[in-house]
């Protein structure tokens, strides 16, 4: 059995591969990484739930690293959203572009 300080390293780990993961299919459409997610969320479910097992450096590390990727899902839910809609940056650069040639 994988120690907390381990398993924290390896939620760490998750969450960096996720953002790149997430930054990748910003640039290329593609499903979600959800093996990733799925796995994060465990962890982050399991330590919300035994807090108290931790030591203070350790549920510091924790905070962080859930808040982490909280702001992660955030961005990436939001980016998903506004491509969705047509309103996505690149999207919206190639208006300008069409929108100029014509005038």
């Amino acid at each position: 059995m994988a120690t907390i300080d381990e398993e924290l390293g390896q939620l760490e780990r998750d969450i960096r591969q996720l953002k790149i993961e997430y930054d990748s299919i910003s640039r290329r459409p593609e499903a979600p990484p959800t093996e990733i997610e799925w796995r994060i969320d465990l962890l982050v479910k399991r330590y919300a739930e035994r807090g108290g097992e931790l030591k203070f450096a350790q549920r510091f590390r924790f905070n962080n690293l859930s808040q982490t990727y909280a702001k992660y899902k955030d961005i990436f839910r939001k980016k998903v959203a506004l491509k969705e809609e047509g309103k996505s940056s690149a999207t919206l650069a190639r208006r300008r572009r069409k929108s100029k040639r014509r005038a």
